[in-house]
């Protein structure tokens, strides 16, 4: 059988990772449609015959199947993690990566470090600062990255950091910020040689309360309501109408159940996890609430966890050092 060019495989390589990215970030779930071959190849910047090569090698794993006429959809009930794998693949997996990594310059020693810190539960006891301009950020983002990353994360609320930023930040090992203040933190980054490393909002979270501000009031209980002037700037630059907009009050705990009752009663009601861990649960008891499971983006949180293991093993640290 003829090897596929270096540039083809690449090619497949990202098909294929696309399409994981897209299942994993519950973008596409088991039984949708993916992609059209067209459609991919315009995505990912290769030629048609290479995404069909993708979508055929992806249905020999049992990941998807083509439907004649119809397309090619992901699988119900199979993961790509459930095939069985054999030590001769792995063992050549494992090899491939060493080489790939040496490839790009990087030393066997800092790989061990990287691969011991990005995976499992590696970056337990690194400590972040989370900047951002508003308590109710700053608390949401740290309780999520604590989670999700076992990192201890400390409250950097700007734009008190910036000036404070030598005492504060004193034994972070990055901060972590939104695009909206990048720029902002990165003065702090250099002055303190710390990296400055990027979350985003999880798409679903804002999709949600635009959908239910469509229908009606929403009523967002916050920690902090400035949070309020972030997150409107948001949803301009979302392009959202002024008219949806405008069904929204944010507010915090001692103003909801005023806030809810101005609103006739009729209201959908967001109570932030910050606000049920600050209040052990006691914020309109009784009232049916929006269900969100992810603020963060969970791509963003795994480009952190990467570039936060490769920053260390570069360094020559561990995430307990």
């Amino acid at each position: 059988m003829a090897r596929l060019r270096p540039e083809r495989r690449r090619g497949s390589e990202e098909v294929r990772e696309r399409i994981l990215a897209d299942l994993h970030s519950g973008r596409l779930n088991p039984g949708d449609r993916v992609p059209s071959v067209r459609r991919m190849a315009e995505r990912v910047g290769a030629d048609r015959k290479t995404v069909h090569r993708a979508y055929l090698a992806l249905q020999r794993e049992g990941l998807v199947e083509t439907r004649p006429g119809s397309g090619t959809f992901l699988l119900e009930g199979r993961s790509v993690m459930q095939r069985p794998v054999r030590a001769a693949e792995l063992l050549s997996a494992v090899n491939r990566t060493r080489a790939e990594a040496a490839g790009l310059g990087l030393d066997p020693a800092v790989f061990a470090r990287f691969l011991r810190l990005s995976l499992g539960k590696g970056l337990r006891g690194v400590t972040l600062a989370v900047a951002e301009c508003n308590l109710e950020q700053v608390a949401l983002f740290s309780l999520e990255l604590q989670g999700l990353l076992g990192v201890r994360c400390r409250h950097a609320l700007l734009p008190d950091a910036i000036s404070e930023g030598t005492n504060s930040l004193a034994g972070c090992s990055g901060i972590v910020t939104t695009d909206f203040h990048r720029s902002d933190v990165a003065g702090i980054g250099a002055r303190l040689s710390l990296p400055v490393y990027r979350v985003a909002l999880d798409p679903a979270f804002p999709r949600l309360l635009v959908e239910e501000a469509r229908k009606g009031p929403v009523v967002m209980v916050v920690l902090d309501r400035s949070f309020a002037s972030g997150f409107f700037r948001f949803l301009a630059g979302a392009s959202v109408p002024e008219e949806v907009v405008r069904h929204f009050q944010v507010v915090e705990p001692q103003e909801a159940r005023a806030a809810f009752r101005k609103a006739g009663g009729r209201a959908a009601v967001y109570v932030s996890p910050t606000v049920e861990r600050a209040m052990g649960g006691r914020v309109l008891e009784r009232l049916p609430r929006l269900s969100v499971t992810r603020h963060v983006s969970a791509a963003s949180v795994e480009r952190l966890r990467v570039q936060l293991a490769l920053d260390l093993a570069m360094l020559g640290r561990d995430a307990r050092a």
